[in-house]
């Protein structure tokens, strides 16, 4: 995924299930539109379902060079709402949102308008669908499990094995099998049983 460079998508929406990968595919977004020069500033709050929302001001302010004074969270999102319709070309990225309603009361984001205006985006990512479509986002982008295949390739690769043995190759397509397609679980169990013996494979097979 890249992002759209079409001045009228300011709001782009990642949704799927957990475990999917949406994190580390917009980190790897941002630190990517960084190095190509797209953005200016960069900064990244993740939510979780019970966020801390002061706590998370901060963070994007600090990102910012912005020191916040204000001592209620509708002053202090007032200020950091001013300060990225002050600059210039902010991707702004908004992990793992239960609740679409944190980012539109607690953080007074920029209207697409106003977005467009100081060449901004907002990256958005959320388990629900239903909270894509009330974050407003011009651009949605379903991240979805992996194809059995891909499964197996990406845990042979990360469990660093060659499974020559067709025996050994067999628990390791149940194994690989078992962790649905997310890459996150895929990834885990992987490093957890690259240096074990056939034995422990089999027992996590089992």
């Amino acid at each position: 995924m890249t992002v759209p460079k079409d001045d009228k998508v300011t709001v782009i929406g990642v949704y799927g299930m957990g475990g999917v990968g949406k994190t580390t595919m917009v980190k790897q977004v941002g630190a990517q539109a960084r190095k190509d020069g797209l953005f200016d500033n960069v900064i990244m709050a993740v939510f979780s379902q019970n966020p801390d929302l002061m706590k998370i001001q901060g963070q994007l302010s600090d990102m910012l060079g912005l020191k916040l004074q204000e001592e209620t969270e509708l002053g202090r999102a007032g200020r950091l709402k001013e300060r990225i319709l002050r600059g210039n070309k902010t991707l702004i990225i908004l992990d793992d949102i239960w609740n679409a309603s944190q980012t539109l009361t607690s953080f007074r984001i920029p209207s697409p308008i106003e977005l467009q205006g100081c060449n901004s985006k907002v990256l958005r990512t959320t388990r629900r669908l239903n909270v894509c479509h009330g974050m407003e986002s011009n651009v949605k982008v379903h991240l979805n499990v992996l194809s059995e295949e891909d499964s197996s390739n990406l845990f042979a690769k990360k469990a660093r094995k060659s499974f020559e043995s067709v025996t050994f190759y067999n628990v390791e397509r149940k194994v690989a099998r078992e962790c649905a397609g997310l890459p996150i679980a895929l990834i885990a169990v992987a490093g957890a049983l690259g240096d074990k013996d056939f034995d422990e494979w089999k027992e996590a097979a089992r």
